[in-house]
């Protein structure tokens, strides 16, 4: 299967807010001098040493670096409530072989969210949403 790279964002700007760029310095955006998008990060060290415009330590103009990594690989809803539910019944097997089916019913009857692929979907899996905090649990968000 196919994975992306990751990238990165070369700059070099002009950081401090509180000051302005020399006004014969010619910028992008009026604090940007040079940017530039790095697909393939085995490239990223000649870039820089090839096209990165060189600054002075303490002129002002600052060198940056952002890393853009590929969104994260997530499960299918279905697909993580069978692992969970694979898990639970791997762990009591394992602890409680004699009574893995009866204490397997009452988890799942206990929490029928965390094993249900339309809670995980909603985001509800781990605790229902009180309605009184506005949220899934912990100490009042203000």
């Amino acid at each position: 299967m196919f994975r992306s790279k990751s990238m990165s964002v070369l700059t070099v700007g002009w950081l401090n807010p509180h000051t302005k760029p020399p006004a014969d310095a010619v910028t992008l955006d009026g604090r940007l001098l040079w940017t530039c998008t790095v697909l393939d990060r085995a490239y990223e060290r000649a870039i820089q040493e090839q096209h990165m415009p060189r600054v002075r330590p303490g002129s002002g103009w600052n060198q940056g670096w952002t890393h853009i990594a590929p969104e994260p690989r997530r499960w299918p809803a279905e697909r993580k409530a069978a692992a969970r539910r694979l898990q639970l019944r791997r762990r009591l097997e394992h602890r409680y072989p004699l009574f893995a089916d009866l204490l397997e019913e009452h988890e799942l009857r206990r929490r029928p969210h965390y094993y249900d692929p339309a809670a995980i979907e909603a985001g509800t899996d781990i605790r229902p949403v009180n309605r009184q905090l506005g949220h899934n649990g912990g100490p009042p968000l203000n």
